[in-house]
């Protein structure tokens, strides 16, 4: 049994399995450890975007998970006394920029099975159940963790040169990143308890929605929302006699009484959580990283919690393989923090300005916040916070559109799965004209190196894209967000100067 390992990652969750498959695909030796000894059989999470899913594709995953996925009819928003509208929030039925539906609902044991057993590929991961990090012990080197195997009793030590705390809202990791702080958490206020209800129907019930209902009500809203398959939740704000009061089967069925009778669906699950928002001021403190819910807490009203846990994985994997292949840039590692939390901060307050909706059953004041003028909702893209990017421009910091490249083997290829887990540059005809001798040869070594540089003179959705853009050349990270943009030959400069950011080590 091994002892010495690169990244150990503390939660098999979502966010740490995503981890550890990035992780796995540059081939970094990474311990997973979690106290459960496998994964949770009932439901959690029911909804992601196409961008996460766009991760999922990255992993190799993608094809699986959306068999067992269903697209995502949207959401609306209605007085919950006269079921008046007042907010409509669609989502679009079309393949969107990302190559997949904008937005899905699922099943998270489902989803979990699929990132867990994907791992069993990657000879460099070890998963470890069953066992509880007790102790945490950084030195300047290595970080070392003391975890008990449960059933044994038996203590172990491993170390890491990095370790991801993905444990959950009551991390250990978290602990000792804040501890050194007054005011490690920025509290946004919203803390409210609801009963959640999965229930599996018998059979089709029509009159149920597929969208996803919010009622809006200023003491007992309401949310019934649709998953795959027969599968139904129903989420329940308490009220201050209904938290005094057992929660039990007769209680619940009585709250499913507008929509179900008993003898219409099984309950699978019915569990009280406490909503909150909040962010850790801190996510990282020299060799120790936090991520997902040990980093940060949402209301779900926007369907963004586990999806903001996977952008932390997939922003923080990338980087930890760099530094641990000679990419010693000190910026590369900091700007994991200093990406996210503001990226991240934007969904939270999104998702309270639609709890205030929620809670109390008018839109007052509240379209010109959710930029929804005309009652129609559209989704957020927030850029990431200044991090790696010298430029400051409305591309650099926004998630790169997926094109489709056509001629590039004997069937149309996804730019994702033809570049890999790797930067990638791309250019149209102009930009390549533009190159001198000396920045032609620079970019042949890092295109050797492993930079995907793809022209758009024999890729029509390339060419399209730049053009939509108004760009002769953008970079990427390989988190797919667009790091630097050129449309002159001084910014392709620029950006080239920039693509040892993205690289193991300075070609």
């Amino acid at each position: 049994m091994s002892h010495h390992f690169d990244v150990v990652i503390i939660g098999f969750g979502p966010t740490g399995a995503t981890l550890a498959n990035l992780l796995g695909l540059t081939g970094v030796r990474t311990l997973l450890l979690d106290r459960a000894k496998g994964s949770c059989a009932l439901p959690r999470a029911v909804h992601f975007d196409g961008e996460v899913m766009r991760v999922f594709q990255t992993i190799g995953v993608s094809d699986r998970i959306a068999k067992c996925a269903i697209v995502n009819a949207g959401m609306r928003f209605v007085n919950k006394d006269t079921e008046a509208l007042l907010l409509d929030w669609s989502r679009p039925q079309e393949i969107g920029e990302h190559g997949w539906y904008p937005s899905y609902r699922f099943h998270q044991p489902d989803l979990e099975r699929e990132l867990h057993n994907n791992l069993i590929k990657f000879p460099s991961v070890e998963i470890r159940t069953g066992c509880e990090a007790q102790v945490i012990r950084e030195e300047k080197e290595a970080v070392h963790v003391h975890y008990e195997e449960l059933d044994s009793k038996n203590h172990v030590v491993v170390s890491g040169k990095f370790v991801v705390g993905c444990e959950g809202t009551h991390s250990l990791t978290r602990k000792l990143i804040g501890e050194a702080q007054e005011t490690p958490i920025e509290d946004y206020g919203y803390n409210q308890p609801w009963l959640v209800v999965d229930v599996i129907l018998h059979r089709e019930k029509p009159e149920l929605s597929d969208y996803t209902i919010q009622y809006c009500h200023s003491e007992s809203p309401v949310t019934s929302a649709r998953g795959p398959g027969l599968r139904r939740r129903w989420e329940f704000a308490l009220t201050e006699q209904g938290r005094d009061q057992p929660i039990d089967e007769p209680f619940i069925w009585e709250q499913l009484s507008p929509w179900l009778d008993p003898e219409e669906a099984i309950l699978e699950r019915f569990a009280v959580y406490e909503f909150h928002s909040s962010i850790a001021l801190n996510w990282r403190k020299d060799r120790l990283f936090v991520a997902g819910d040990a980093a940060h807490q949402t209301p779900p009203f926007l369907g963004q919690g586990m999806c903001a846990g996977i952008r932390d994985a997939a922003n923080l994997a990338w980087k930890l393989a760099l530094s641990l292949k000679g990419n010693t840039n000190p910026s590369v590692l900091d700007s994991y923090e200093q990406e996210r939390i503001d990226h991240v901060r934007s969904y939270i307050t999104t998702a309270i300005d639609l709890g205030q909706l929620i809670n109390r059953n008018n839109n007052t004041d509240l379209y010109e916040k959710l930029n929804a003028p005309d009652g129609k909702m559209k989704s957020i893209a927030p850029t990431l916070g200044k991090g790696l990017a010298i430029q400051e421009n409305t591309h650099v910091g926004s998630i790169c559109p997926q094109p489709t490249l056509t001629r590039v083997g004997d069937h149309p290829t996804f730019l994702d799965d033809h570049c890999g887990y790797a930067p990638n540059l791309l250019i149209d005809s102009k930009g390549a004209e533009e190159l001198s001798d000396e920045q032609s040869a620079v970019l042949n070594r890092y295109e050797s190196a492993g930079l995907c540089v793809v022209n758009s003179d024999s890729e029509p959705h390339v060419a399209a894209l730049l053009k939509q853009l108004q760009l002769n050349a953008l970079l990427t990270r390989p988190d797919r967000y667009i790091l630097a943009s050129s449309t002159n030959s001084s910014e392709l400069q620029t950006m080239l100067d920039q693509v040892p950011l993205v690289m193991p080590a300075y070609p």
